[in-house]
């Protein structure tokens, strides 16, 4: 009788499985991600208020964080924060 050759003496249905269940986490992973995408782009715009409260609050992801970070929105908040704690100081 023949049998085929086993990858590294490991049965091949756990490479398949293997192989699957790690194929179906990335699938999932980058559909998570392009969802997400897809409905920020969708949403309603955010006021330069509330999407700063949500970078304070630690609501955004890596990518958006980056993201704001490079906006115009970041700064003007910023500048807003120093001119009103700068006329605290006084």
């Amino acid at each position: 009788m023949y049998y085929a050759p086993l990858l590294n003496h490991v049965d091949g249905n756990l490479i398949i499985i293997t192989f699957l269940k790690y194929a179906i986490i990335i699938f999932y992973r980058n559909f998570n991600y392009l969802i997400n995408n897809i409905i920020m782009t969708n949403k309603e715009k955010e006021s330069i208020h509330q999407e700063f409260e949500r970078f304070m609050r630690d609501e955004m992801d890596d990518f958006e964080k980056k993201k704001y970070i490079k906006s115009d929105n970041y700064q003007t908040m910023l500048n807003l924060l120093t001119k009103t704690l700068g006329s605290l100081k006084k």
